[in-house]
């Protein structure tokens, strides 16, 4: 898989697709590009998110992409075991007013795993996530099912469930708490 990250990330196409075919991926992966391409990562057609996993092995960061277009992830399941809180299974990180969708993509946390399901590390990305299933652990009391670590442009949340997470969704950052969100089919977190 980070062959493919790594051939995508220095790929001047307009978008850089990356099917992953059905497996149990452990590892640390790694996908950094400063070019104008969309990126989309997903579970080949025909496949469930079930079949498709990854997990860091508590070392870290299972996939990190940081970018500076458009970023779709869908179809996975993130095992959310980082080693620890702030670390998010999937990690994205893109320049202002860009596009981030995650969809139909699962963040299992095990029984004894520490670390969040999705970390949004810049500020200024449109995110949307949308029918994804984000499970905690009563173990683990200070991770984030979602964790926002700068205001965004736009935040949609749709047809998504979190369980067993010390936060659903924790935005971290100064200002209001929920500027421009959109929650259907969700609770909305507390802040």
């Amino acid at each position: 898989m980070q062959t493919a990250l790594t051939l995508a990330a220095a790929n001047r196409a307009a978008t850089n697709n990356i099917y992953l075919t059905n497996g149990y991926y452990t590892g640390n992966f790694i996908y950094n590009s400063a070019y104008l391409t969309s990126l989309v990562i997903q579970a080949e057609t025909n496949l469930l998110n079930s079949q498709v996993s990854l997990d860091g092995g508590a070392q870290g960061v299972t996939l990190s992409l940081t970018c500076t277009t458009n970023v779709t992830v869908s179809g996975l399941t993130f095992i959310r075991n980082t080693g620890a809180a702030a670390n998010g299974s999937l990690w994205i990180g893109t320049a202002a007013g860009v596009a981030v969708l995650v969809q139909n993509t699962q963040f299992l946390e095990p029984t004894n795993g520490l670390g969040s399901g999705l970390v949004i590390a810049t500020t200024g990305p449109n995110v949307t996530i949308t029918n994804c299933f984000v499970l905690g652990s009563p173990f683990d009391s200070v991770s984030s099912g979602i964790l926002v670590g700068g205001l965004t442009n736009n935040l949609t949340v749709v047809n998504s469930i979190f369980s067993t997470n010390e936060y659903g969704i924790h935005i971290n950052a100064d200002g209001p708490p929920w500027p421009n969100c959109n929650f259907t089919g969700t609770v909305p977190p507390s802040v």
